[in-house]
C-alpha cells in the first residue's frame, strides 16, 4: 500500500469514529428528517454503518470510489500473499 493512501486510509478511519453511526439507512433518515439538519445518507465501507454527510454528491462520490479502491487493492495483495491451501 502507498503511503498516501495508508494516511488516506487513516483519516478516513478517524473521521469515521467521530461520526453518528446508524444501524440502516431508515434510521438515518429518520434522524434526518426529525432533525431538520441538511444532508445526504451513505454506506460506510469501512465501519459497515451508515453515516450522514453534507457534501455535495460528486464529492462524496469520489471519496467513496477511492476508498473501494484502496480497500480492494488492499484485500487483493493480502489475498496474493497469502494463497489459501
Amino acid at each position: 500500500m502507498l503511503q498516501r493512501d495508508w494516511q488516506f486510509l487513516q483519516s478516513c478511519r478517524y473521521s469515521c469514529s467521530c461520526k453518528s453511526a446508524f444501524a440502516t439507512r431508515a434510521a438515518a433518515t429518520t434522524y434526518l428528517n426529525h432533525s431538520g439538519f441538511k444532508g445526504s445518507v451513505y454506506h460506510c465501507p469501512l465501519c459497515g454503518h451508515w453515516h450522514i454527510t453534507t457534501k455535495p454528491k460528486d464529492y462524496a462520490k469520489r471519496l467513496r470510489r477511492k476508498l473501494r479502491r484502496i480497500l480492494n487493492d488492499d484485500q487483493k495483495a493480502r489475498t496474493t500473499a497469502n494463497p489459501v491451501q
